[in-house]
């Protein structure tokens, strides 16, 4: 379980993030959303353990994220930024290089285990020998998402990480981080933008506004007036073929 508790966090004098409560279990794949500037990637990086919190507690099964120590805290978590960095290597050995926070003086069995099995299960077997210059950006991100879950980690946080693809390969990579979330039993976090994609594909929602957590809980805690506070835009929310649906309509003043 991953609880924030009294999250207040200040960055050069002005205040980011405050107040900011809630729990979220395993086996859910959790969306933050928010307009830009509302504090998710500070969020995350807070969370991540990235970032010193002002005030507050981020608790993994009752222990303080805060107080472990940095190789700890990445065999327990996994973060993949905005723009994860470029290495010019096999895909095997960049996934490889997620092993780093549990590698001795060699690369052991069971690390090439790890990442044989990371491969299979981001169907990327059959690229481990390519080069990764020679990926589409599609194909760059599950690496990087590989790469991410070779650490074995039990909650994954993920910053924008379809924000640069084409709507096929949004598709593909959110539906494969729903399994993989179900399968390894993690606990996803992921920033969105696209509020009908979150609705699709997430099980759990954090909505901010200015700093703080204006709304969390399932699918029930998305509504009209929540996005009209949020974001400052009216919409309508149906199904289709009972895929959620999210129809923009004007903006307003509420945000």
């Amino acid at each position: 379980m991953l609880e924030v508790s009294g999250l207040n966090l200040s960055l050069k004098g002005r205040s980011i993030l405050r107040d900011i409560h809630f729990r979220l279990e395993p086996g859910q794949l959790v969306s933050l959303l928010g307009v830009n500037g509302s504090g998710k990637s500070t969020l995350i990086r807070a969370m991540a353990g990235l970032i010193k919190p002002d005030q507050g507690k981020v608790l993994m099964g009752g222990a303080a994220l805060n107080a472990m120590r940095g190789a700890e805290r990445a065999r327990q978590i996994g973060y993949l930024p905005q723009k994860a960095n470029g290495i010019s290597c096999s895909v095997f050995n960049a996934v490889l290089l997620g092993r780093t926070p549990s590698l001795g003086w060699r690369v052991s069995s069971r690390d090439f285990a790890a990442v044989e099995r990371v491969l299979t299960l981001l169907g990327l077997e059959h690229h481990a020998m390519r080069s990764t210059t020679e990926l589409s950006g599609g194909e760059f991100q599950k690496v990087a998402i590989a790469r991410t879950l070779a650490q074995e980690p039990r909650i994954l946080f993920l910053d924008e990480p379809i924000n640069h693809l084409d709507i096929k390969n949004q598709m593909e990579l959110m539906t494969l981080l729903k399994k993989i979330t179900r399968e390894l039993n993690l606990i996803t976090v992921t920033a969105l933008h696209d509020l009908g994609v979150a609705l699709r594909f997430s099980d759990r929602f954090l909505l901010l506004k200015e700093g703080g957590l204006h709304t969390w809980g399932d699918r029930t805690a998305v509504t009209a007036p929540a996005i009209r506070e949020v974001f400052g835009l009216e919409t309508m929310l149906h199904e289709v073929a009972g895929i959620p649906m999210v129809l923009p309509l004007f903006p307003c003043c509420h945000a």
